[in-house]
């Protein structure tokens, strides 16, 4: 059965208000997840770390987590 594009019942229109209400929520939340400037710098510096990290293993540690990979 395909959900019909405007409430048809009660409960139905209850639904529909909410979801309303909760796309605007979603929406302000969107434009500020991931823009503050302090996330975006502790997140470079620990992209940073990750790479440095990763250069710095040798052949031997580079093969080896390959062991651990699933098919």
């Amino acid at each position: 059965m395909e959900v019909p594009p405007l409430p048809e019942t009660k409960t139905g229109l209850k639904f529909h208000k909410a979801a309303e209400e909760l796309n605007s929520i979603s929406d302000d939340f969107f434009e500020i997840r991931n823009h503050n400037t302090e996330y975006l710098r502790h997140s470079q510096e620990i992209f940073a770390e990750i790479k440095e990290y990763k250069n710095g293993l040798d052949d031997a540690q580079r093969t080896g987590k390959d062991l651990y990979k699933r098919d």
